[in-house]
């Protein structure tokens, strides 16, 4: 059997799009989560087509090379982003700070992207306030589990030290921060507790993870570590963060900073400028 289908290519100059009743500005977050919704959603009205094809009344009418072309265009689209440990490139993103000597590098979430939710508000406002030059790299991602990562910490360690290596050589910078969330601080404070001597300043954690074997523990790298510490988490969500923090509490010190946001989750939705605020505020005091 033959399929026949054409490929669209849709632009527009739209800033935002309405989204079941919501305006949402056209972003590739807010694409990310349409496109998450429409493939959770065509899924369960295939499941459903299925369960009448089985029962064979009155399928006929169904217009089946619709049906495969739908099928085709999501396994495409799931294909297309899976990014596995040997197709992965970085592609960092940077906020210049100009005649600033301060830089922080910024590490997302897993399978995430530079411009990702809780980096994509630090690398912006703190470039913003404080004038710092920001570089939100891509860190290593494959199709698995969090325990699988463990493999990619020494690429992720490589990428970090490239990072280092551009904001102090290319950019001036004589200061350097790291700042990792979820995933990124297990990376973060692996690398740190690896690289005592990488000549960074400060780190800050957001909704740093714990559990895992080294590397994957952060509570047991940053144990290691010796420059001051931001530790930011919030008690809302699954409350994981809030049970994995006071796990950490007992590090607490004047090396050591731990700042609650109340009701805050994993990502900080709907308290991204208190987050931001408390990382800003930190910096300021260093």
């Amino acid at each position: 059997m033959k399929l026949k289908y054409r490929l669209i290519s849709v632009r527009t100059e739209a800033k935002s799009i309405n989204y079941f009743g919501n305006e949402l500005e056209i972003s590739r977050e807010n694409l990310e989560k349409v496109y998450d919704d429409f493939t959770f959603n065509i899924c369960k009205a295939l499941r459903k087509f299925s369960l009448i094809f089985s029962n064979g009344n009155n399928v006929r009418s169904l217009n089946l090379s619709l049906y495969l072309i739908v099928i085709l265009i999501i396994v495409g689209c799931q294909s297309n982003s899976i990014k596995t440990k040997n197709s992965d490139s970085p592609s960092n993103v940077y906020l210049d700070g100009k005649n600033s000597r301060v830089g922080i590098i910024l590490c997302h979430g897993r399978g995430k992207h530079p411009t990702w939710l809780v980096v994509n508000s630090l690398r912006k406002e703190i470039n913003r306030q404080l004038g710092y030059h920001t570089l939100s790299i891509q860190m290593p991602r494959l199709h698995g589990s969090w325990r699988e990562y463990y493999s990619l910490f020494p690429e992720s360690e490589q990428r970090i030290k490239a990072a280092i290596k551009v904001l102090k050589n290319e950019k001036g910078v004589e200061k350097v921060y790291l700042m990792g969330h979820s995933m990124g601080s297990r990376m973060a404070t692996s690398f740190l507790a690896n690289n005592p001597d990488s000549g960074v300043a400060g780190f800050i954690g957001i909704g740093i993870r714990n559990g895992g074997d080294v590397p994957l523990d952060s509570d047991e790298n940053l144990r290691s570590v010796t420059i001051p510490i931001l530790d930011v988490y919030g008690d809302g969500g699954d409350g994981k963060d809030a049970f994995d923090a006071e796990a950490r509490s007992d590090m607490v010190s004047k090396q050591y900073q731990q700042i609650l946001i109340p009701g805050a989750d994993h990502v900080f939705s709907g308290h991204e400028e208190k987050m931001t605020a408390a990382v800003v505020r930190w910096l300021k005091q260093q």
